[in-house]
């Protein structure tokens, strides 16, 4: 049976708003000693399939820096402190693209790379969307476009190299898994 590491101590080499750099020095089960091990701490993500009442997916297209290159991508974003996953996947439905919904289920939680990083993703899928009576701004960093896709037309796009983003492909899988 796998054991746990053991921390001998701990310090954080970069911190920012949405996340710090750990550098752990840990000692293995087996005695192997990490003078160094980092670790990113990023704050747990809501993200959304957002589904008209057609069937087709509502995406935000927008510019990713981090990868150079805009993308597609179902709306999410990090959860504040004070929030729930819930209300974290209701707030970035309206502030990315001005739609509610009353019908939200949790589909899951994932985690991305749990060799390296803290952060979770918790994923959900809205049905009858709305538009919002509340106006929320957009971060001073987005610039998003909303656009509609049938699920086989973002699956196309996949295939494509368009739609990357781990959270948009896992709940693409998951939404269609659930209407078969």
């Amino acid at each position: 049976m796998s054991k746990k590491w053991k921390i001998i101590k701990s310090k954080i080499g970069y911190k920012h708003p949405f996340f710090k750099v750990r550098e752990d020095h840990v000692v293995l089960p087996n005695g192997y000693e990490v003078p160094d091990y980092t670790i990113w701490e990023s704050g747990d993500v809501a993200q959304v399939v957002p589904v008209r009442s057609d069937g087709k997916l509502l995406l935000v297209q927008q510019y990713k820096h981090g990868l150079g290159e805009v993308t597609e991508e179902f709306p999410g974003g990090f959860i504040d402190k004070d929030e729930t996953p819930l209300e974290a996947v209701k707030r970035e439905l309206i502030e990315e693209t001005s739609f509610t919904s009353n019908k939200i289920k949790k589909i899951g939680t994932f985690i991305h790379h749990p060799t390296k990083e803290t952060g979770k993703l918790h994923l959900f899928i809205a049905y009858d969307l709305k538009k919002s009576l509340i106006n929320l701004e957009q971060d001073i960093t987005e610039n998003i476009t909303v656009i509609y896709r049938t699920p086989e037309e973002l699956l196309a796009k996949t295939k494509d190299g368009l739609v990357m983003q781990t959270g948009s492909m896992l709940g693409l899988m998951l939404y269609l898994q659930g209407k078969k």
